[in-house]
């Protein structure tokens, strides 16, 4: 879908915003709730860049990513994940130094609420 939009028009912008880390990665042990582990930040790191790399090898390249979709919502009946200034500061420094060592200059964006 989104390699058809690219198509239609050439100009478009992706962003990509995570709605949860992996459930191994937070303090909930689930999807839906929890925070990011401080000891899982720098897998959740390279798991993000991964998915940055997997769609440039598709033909899409991820113009910003967002390191959580609504960093202050926590409890739904979904997967979210809350994430704390201290934690996203955190994440951010490792994810900007994983995206910029392997030449990608997608824009990281910390608060997206």
């Amino acid at each position: 879908v989104v390699q058809e939009a690219l198509r239609r028009n050439p100009n478009l912008k992706v962003i990509a915003s995570p709605w949860s880390a992996p459930a191994h990665m937070k303090t909930s042990g689930n999807l839906v709730g929890g925070q990011l582990l401080e000891s899982a930040v720098s897998s959740y790191a390279n798991l993000l860049l991964q998915y940055v790399v997997f769609f440039r090898r598709h033909g899409v390249d991820i113009a910003a990513l967002t390191l959580q979709n609504e960093p202050h919502h926590g409890r739904a009946a979904y997967p979210c994940m809350v994430m704390k200034a201290h934690r996203a500061a955190q994440l951010a420094e490792v994810v900007v130094g994983l995206l910029r060592s392997s030449d990608l200059n997608t824009l990281v964006i910390v608060h997206d609420h």
